[in-house]
C-alpha cells in the first residue's frame, strides 16, 4: 500500500504472495493495530501479533527553552511528510524556531519553500544525525511534530519512530489525524490532532501546544513514556519465538 507501488506490477504480484501464503502462516508480526486489523480483513486470517517498534525506556528530565522555542522534525526530508506545510505555518507562529533534524532528496526545495515564504530565519535545518546526537536534542524541543500525509494505506495506519521518540524525551506532539497518532495524541493527552495541512490550522494546533507550555504534558508524557517502550514490546516477540518451537516440537512428534 505504498504510494510507490500503488496501481503497478509490482503491487499486483505482493497482493498475490500475500493472498496465498498468509493464511498458511502460523505466526506473523506486524507493527501497529492499525496494520494488524487491515491484514484480518483483508485476508480473514488470524490476528497477527502487533509488536510496535518502539525506543526503550528513557530517564529524561523535561527541558525548558531559554529563548526561543524550539518545534522539531527529525526523520527523513521528502514530500509527504508535512515538512512543506511546516515550513509554510511558520508565517503564523512567533517567537519560535522550527529544527530539521535528517537529510533526504527534499533539503534543498524545503530551503526554497523558506526563501520564499520569507521564514528562512525561523528554519534550521540540522542534517543527519547520528542517534546518539539526536537524542541530546529532542528533549530540548518544546513540540514534536509527527504530520504525515494520508498518501495511502501504509502511511495512515503507521506509526512513525519520531513520535514515540518524543514521549520518551518528554516533549508534547502535534500529530496527523490517523488512527495510531491520534491515539498517542489524544488517548494520553500528551498534543494537539490536526484535520488538515493547511498552514495556518497546522500553526494553530502548535501555538496551542506552545502556549500550554511542556510542563501542562508532563504528567501525561511520564504516563505515555511508562507504556510506549521497547521493554514492553520485546516480549511480545519471545512469546511468538516460543510458541512456534511448541508447535515445532509438536510437529516432530
Amino acid at each position: 500500500e505504498m504510494p510507490s507501488v500503488q496501481g503497478k506490477t509490482s503491487q499486483k504480484f505482493w497482493k498475490w504472495i500475500e493472498k496465498n501464503y498468509f493464511h498458511k502462516l502460523e505466526n506473523m508480526i506486524t507493527a501497529s493495530d492499525s496494520y494488524a486489523d487491515w491484514f484480518v480483513k483483508e485476508y480473514r486470517i488470524k490476528r497477527p501479533t502487533v509488536v510496535r517498534n518502539l525506543p526503550r525506556k528513557q530517564d529524561v528530565q523535561q527541558i525548558d527553552s531559554e529563548q526561543k522555542k524550539i518545534i522539531l522534525y527529525q526523520g527523513w526530508l521528502n514530500y509527504s511528510r508535512g515538512i512543506d506545510k511546516a515550513i509554510m505555518a511558520m508565517q503564523y507562529v512567533d517567537n519560535a524556531v522550527l529544527k530539521i533534524a535528517g537529510g533526504g532528496p527534499m533539503e534543498t526545495e524545503f530551503r526554497a519553500i523558506a526563501e520564499e515564504y520569507k521564514v528562512l530565519e525561523k528554519v534550521e535545518f540540522l542534517g543527519k544525525l547520528y542517534p546518539a546526537d539526536l537524542r541530546k536534542i529532542t528533549p530540548t524541543a518544546d513540540v514534536g511534530l509527527s504530520i504525515e500525509e494520508n498518501k495511502g494505506l501504509s502511511y495512515y495506519y503507521s506509526l512513525p519512530n519520531k513520535i514515540s521518540d518524543y514521549v520518551q524525551a518528554k516533549v508534547p506532539v502535534v500529530v496527523s489525524d490517523f488512527p495510531e497518532l491520534k491515539r498517542i495524541a489524544t488517548g494520553f493527552g500528551v498534543g494537539e490532532t490536526i484535520t488538515s495541512h493547511d498552514p495556518k490550522h497546522l500553526a494553530d494546533k502548535i501555538n496551542i501546544v506552545l502556549n500550554n507550555g511542556k510542563t501542562f504534558y508532563k504528567d501525561n508524557l511520564d504516563k505515555a513514556s511508562e507504556e510506549l517502550c521497547w521493554e514492553n514490546e520485546e516480549l511480545k516477540i519471545i512469546d511468538v519465538v516460543k510458541s512456534a518451537i511448541e508447535k515445532h516440537k509438536k510437529d516432530l512428534n
